[in-house]
């Protein structure tokens, strides 16, 4: 919380705690297909990395990088849906770093791979 405090009064920030995480959530969430860095995260909301993640997943349920991850599986669900564009293209579209990554992260968070869920029909397709 010093951390915290001190970054306020080196930048003369008024802005209350809840805001500035706020506008680090909506940045964070506009430009998902970013490489964030927890450090990054931080390093914006003035706070050490720990007391970061313990005070976003307080106050949002759940920590910045899931919420991330999360946010971009439900991307790709979208596109895959649209079936405009290749899983690679729609893996490199989310911010993924190799389709990889992308494929046991979707296949954690949704159930089925990416290819499985793309040849879902409308009804099979609740999640």
């Amino acid at each position: 919380v010093a951390i915290g405090r001190r970054y306020d009064s080196i930048i003369g920030s008024s802005i209350p705690q809840k805001e500035r995480f706020d506008q680090i959530r909506d940045k964070m969430i506009a430009n998902y297909s970013n490489e964030w860095k927890l450090s990054q995260l931080a390093d914006m909301s003035g706070y050490s990395q720990s007391y970061f993640c313990s005070k976003y997943k307080k106050l949002y349920g759940i920590s910045p990088i899931d919420e991330l991850l999360s946010f971009r599986i439900n991307q790709a669900k979208n596109e895959l849906l649209r079936k405009n564009c290749s899983i690679t293209e729609i893996s490199e579209k989310c911010g993924f770093a190799s389709i990889q990554h992308f494929s046991r992260y979707f296949k954690r968070l949704v159930g089925m791979t990416p290819s499985e869920y793309a040849n879902q029909t409308p009804k099979t397709v609740a999640k």
